[in-house]
């Protein structure tokens, strides 16, 4: 039980100083340190004090913080804070048998439940929480932590067990020698020791995979970079013979913008045409910066119809935008669109082109868009000759 309580203070102190290394993931390394901290408390407390005291009760407080803070914890793992109402519920759930023993003379066996009830609410909504989550569960260290919390769930649920139809509430006190109380001294340890390893080996996982992407993204625009365009495009469309559809876009009249508002306000506009296209087109579809103020789009199964509905969007859409700038003045602006789809023939007997292919057709609809009086959409099959 000493062990276990220096391996939580342990583990807590290097979560709380490892928050500041961990940019966008310090919430949720807070509270796993906090869950450290109040277990490693629990058992300290348990190992110094006797069963009828005062800081034994506190005791039993703190393990039911742990797991509240264990819950958050994995939600914020996941992206999704827990809600301070189902913290409320967590937290009055595990307390409300402490408080029935202590001040009320109800049964220590009313303590044992409410505790290991709410313990056994927070394995099942992490383990929901992280099962349902966007990623998968080929990590290893994701393994591991579902493999502990099953194990936790497995120790929580003898315990009930062994309160309600076994030897009673006496057998999995804090400080008994009992199997069944030695079985859930031995789990938390493997929790705060292997838990804490699953934990943050995701975070660092998490970490990696958000440098990556910030690496992919133009650093003006946010939309992915010609190189990262063209990989990721080139992924979505490997193996495939569905429709598809390239958009090119560029801004009408960009040089004299730069030549008259400067070339701060230039590219706020290319940033502002960007945050029009993210949110004219679907969730799958691929932005990138083409160069300079060339922007294209991928439109995974899309065909022809659609991607002009989708064009015409982005189109107007920016027409309507007006930019405020720190001098007072305001700048309108237009963009020109050029677009081509590929849509597969019954037969299956023609190769689909090359992006490289489609995205000049659709380079030249721009071109013609630009002739034509700009502020419009252009599709290939209409070029002039």
């Amino acid at each position: 039980m000493f062990a276990t309580a220096v391996l939580g203070f342990l583990t807590a102190g290097f979560s709380f100083t490892t928050v500041k290394a961990l940019s966008g993931a310090g919430k949720g390394i807070e509270e796993w340190g906090c869950a450290m901290l109040t277990l490693g408390g629990a058992f300290l407390l348990w190992f110094l004090t006797p069963a009828n005291s005062a800081l034994f009760f506190l005791g039993n407080v703190l393990v039911v913080f742990t797991g509240l803070f264990l819950l958050r914890a994995f939600f914020r793992l996941t992206g999704e804070p827990f809600t301070l109402a189902g913290s409320i519920i967590i937290f009055l759930l595990g307390t409300s048998g402490i408080a029935a023993t202590y001040y009320f003379g109800a049964p220590r066996s009313v303590a044992v439940v409410t505790i290991a009830a709410s313990h056994l609410t927070m394995v099942i909504a992490s383990s929901w929480r992280l099962l349902r989550s966007s990623e998968s569960l080929h990590s290893t260290y994701r393994r591991v932590i579902v493999v502990v919390l099953l194990l936790l769930g497995g120790a929580t649920s003898a315990r009930i067990w062994i309160v309600l139809f076994g030897q009673g509430a006496a057998m999995v006190s804090p400080v008994a020698s009992s199997g069944a109380q030695i079985l859930t001294t031995s789990t938390a340890a493997l929790l705060i020791v292997a838990g804490s390893l699953g934990y943050f080996g995701i975070v660092g996982e998490q970490q990696r995979q958000r440098l990556l992407e910030n690496s992919r993204r133009d650093a003006l625009t946010g939309l992915y970079t010609r190189g990262a365009f063209f990989e990721m495009a080139e992924k979505l469309l490997a193996g495939r013979n569905s429709p598809y559809s390239v958009l090119m876009i560029d801004l009408d009249n960009f040089k004299n913008i730069n030549d008259t508002y400067g070339h701060v306000a230039g590219d706020e506009v290319i940033r502002q045409a960007a945050g029009v296209i993210l949110h004219s087109i679907r969730d799958g579809d691929l932005a990138g910066r083409y160069g300079g103020e060339e922007l294209c789009v991928l439109l995974p199964k899309c065909g022809n119809e659609a991607a002009n509905i989708i064009a015409e969007r982005i189109v107007h859409g920016a027409a309507e935008q007006v930019i405020h700038l720190l001098n007072g003045q305001s700048i309108v602006y237009t963009i020109s669109l050029g677009f081509n789809t590929y849509e597969p023939t019954e037969s299956h007997t023609l190769a689909p082109p090359k992006l490289e292919e489609l995205l000049s057709s659709a380079d030249a609809a721009l071109y013609n868009a630009k002739k034509l009086g700009k502020n419009r959409v252009h599709a290939a099959s209409n070029c002039l000759e």
